[in-house]
């Protein structure tokens, strides 16, 4: 009775110790929302609540199979379902959040955009059949450059929510020709041009896999990710996902 009544003291005395270690952290390096620069509250992930209703959401983005998305691969890629959530425009809040999550180390960010997308689209049937997730690769020399792959941190917040693995290291990219930012659609496709492989095609035979990327111009990316995935794979069904659309 005496060693347990002192083993429940010491995980008390624990407890306190690790709730005052987070507010001194907090203190001394808070956290502040990446969109409106206000300080985050404990409760918050990422981004402050008044910005998480803010954030433009896409008009009638519940359409899994026509939509402005999946209109981008018809014809030219065979995909099941295609989806976006938000609007990315130059100043908006979804272009802050991107450009803290692509270039200022803020990954945390894109596991909490990945988990809200999740669960705005759970309860509509999207990730319905898929086997596994699989993020839009970078290079192995970008990504240490990085330190991490922003689809990689979109995707773990998917897995959160729908408990679908998240696969890497199949597809990869074998080469990258430069910021796709400032090029022409055309110039965009050429870009992409046989970039991607598939290292063991036989673990995705048969699957449903849904590829996910941060934001979607011209679809050039994608398109190129499934053309490499029909041609090595063959037996697969592919779905695509991106968390904004330029």
């Amino acid at each position: 009775m005496k060693n347990r009544y002192i083993c429940i003291m010491i995980q008390m005395i624990c407890r306190y110790i690790v709730e005052a270690l987070r507010a001194l952290a907090d203190w001394l390096m808070p956290s502040w929302c990446p969109v409106c620069g206000d300080k985050l509250v404990k409760s918050s992930t990422g981004i402050c609540v008044a910005c998480k209703l803010r954030l433009p959401v896409i008009p009638r983005y519940g359409d899994m199979e026509d939509n402005s998305m999946a209109r981008l691969f018809w014809g030219l890629v065979p995909v099941e379902k295609a989806q976006t959530i938000f609007e990315y425009r130059p100043g908006n809040e979804v272009s802050a959040i991107v450009e803290e999550m692509k270039y200022h180390g803020v990954y945390e960010i894109g596991i909490e955009m990945g988990r809200m997308s999740a669960q705005r689209l759970v309860g509509r049937g999207f990730f319905d059949g898929v086997d596994m997730i699989i993020p839009v690769p970078l290079t192995k020399s970008r990504k240490r450059w990085r330190g991490y792959n922003q689809a990689e941190m979109i995707s773990n917040g998917l897995a959160e929510v729908t408990a679908i693995p998240v696969s890497t290291g199949n597809l990869v990219r074998k080469r990258f020709h430069g910021s796709q930012t400032r090029l022409s659609a055309v110039e965009r496709g050429e870009n992409v041009k046989n970039c991607f492989d598939v290292t063991r095609p036989e673990e995705l035979r048969g699957k449903h896999v849904l590829l996910v990327d941060d934001v979607l111009t011209t679809g050039a990316t994608l398109r190129e990710c499934c053309m490499s995935l029909a041609d090595r794979v063959g037996d697969v069904r592919v779905s695509v996902f991106t968390l904004c659309r330029a």
